[in-house]
């Protein structure tokens, strides 16, 4: 049977499932994210049984299977499509002043080597899971759930392109400093993800100051902060705070945001909700309290578990605004990685965690994995999850 044969196989199936689309290129996209799950499975697999200490090189089947699933994306997201004619202009020699200083710089490189803006979102792809790599390394007894965890969730990374090419130097300085206590190297790093994009100096703050945090977190203490995060920050506390910002003298860097502030801070215009159900609350709950548990005998994990409860007192007040949700993203995608991490600590330790934390763990891992991850992600999804052979020769989608 040909791969096309395959496709049709499969739309017949599933056609017959309501409020999905299902095309042959979203057929395509969940072969390609299936794939990508068990190789991250597989290889997360293979290194949490080795019995020495990591090396980039042992992540190379997750990192070029996932640059291939990545990098060779089109068109998809508001990022990919603007930031064609940032690197063509740029390319020719058209620059703007507001332009980070390192972005354009690699860009210009990245044209001097002849790489097209396809292969520059390549290379931002395979930078992004290396450094994610580089990172995980030092937490190699729960990658068979962590790696692929992690790749499953970095789709938000295709339309916050500079945001995550920043963060990638950001991370490779953050494994430095909490693996090997190295300021000069976390400085030089967070530096260069400074130069990628200004915003991203909020996150370095947040990292550097967490690091001096040494004990967990309380859950009680961070999980009443979510419940008030939800109920507080409504849109009416953000449409009030519109005429707040206008007023503040944030520079011309900012102008552009300050100015169009009503959208920016508005939810009906930004149409960004998150989803608050009784059954993500009790997710948020089961997911603090075990991974509480989980730090107090496997203390590596405290900085990242400390940084995944910032997450979720964060994500609330981030689902409503698309500025927020750029800010949140980056911290939030820890949470997803310690996630795994508990899963698989879970299973593998039932007698200490408890029916109920197990029972919910493989309800979770079913229910995420084979519908949130897989279908949803798929064929649920606003735009088609085009390729490069969709482009038919179009620049970009817009």
């Amino acid at each position: 049977m040909t791969i096309y044969g395959l496709v049709t196989f499969i739309k017949k199936k599933l056609t017959l499932i309501n409020y999905m689309q299902i095309t042959e290129v979203s057929i395509i996209y969940f072969i390609f994210r299936l794939f990508l799950f068990v190789v991250a499975v597989w290889n997360g697999y293979i290194l949490s049984h080795k019995d020495r200490k990591l090396k980039i090189s042992d992540f190379s089947p997750i990192i070029f299977v996932y640059t291939l699933y990545s990098g060779l994306r089109w068109g998809r997201g508001v990022d990919y499509n603007v930031y064609y004619w940032v690197y063509e202009n740029i390319k020719n020699g058209i620059s703007r002043e507001d332009n980070e200083p390192l972005f354009e710089l690699l860009v210009k490189i990245s044209a001097w080597l002849g790489f097209s803006w396809q292969g520059f979102v390549v290379f931002m792809s395979f930078f992004l899971i290396f450094a994610w790599c580089f990172f995980l390394k030092d937490y190699k007894k729960y990658l068979a759930l962590a790696l692929p965890f992690l790749c499953l969730n970095l789709t938000m990374a295709e339309n916050l392109m500079r945001w995550c090419l920043g963060f990638s130097f950001i991370l490779i300085g953050l494994s430095y400093l909490l693996s090997k206590g190295d300021y000069k190297r976390y400085f030089i790093f967070c530096t260069m993800g400074f130069l990628v994009h200004y915003a991203l100096i909020l996150n370095i703050l947040l990292f550097t100051g967490l690091f001096f945090s040494k004990k967990p977190f309380s859950p009680i203490l961070f999980f009443i902060l979510y419940i008030g995060s939800i109920t507080i920050f409504s849109a009416t506390f953000f449409t009030n705070l519109i005429d707040v910002v206008q007023q503040l003298d944030l520079g011309t860097r900012f102008l552009a945001y300050q100015e169009n502030a009503a959208m920016w801070l508005d939810p009906k215009e930004q149409k960004v909700e998150g989803d608050f159900s009784y059954l993500n609350v009790l997710a948020t709950f089961f997911f603090m309290f075990a991974a509480y548990k989980m730090v107090k005998t496997r203390p590596e994990w405290t900085y990242v578990y400390n940084l995944s409860l910032i997450a979720c007192v964060c994500f609330p007040i981030s689902q409503k605004l698309e500025l927020l949700m750029r800010l949140e993203y980056i911290i939030y995608i820890f949470k997803i990685v310690m996630t795994g991490a508990v899963m698989m600590d879970v299973l593998k330790n039932r007698k200490y965690y408890g029916k109920c934390i197990y029972m919910f763990a493989v309800i979770f891992l079913a229910y995420y994995l084979c519908y949130s991850y897989m279908i949803r992600e798929s064929f649920m999804t606003s735009e088609p999850p085009y390729y490069i052979w969709d482009a038919h020769g179009r620049k970009t989608l817009t």
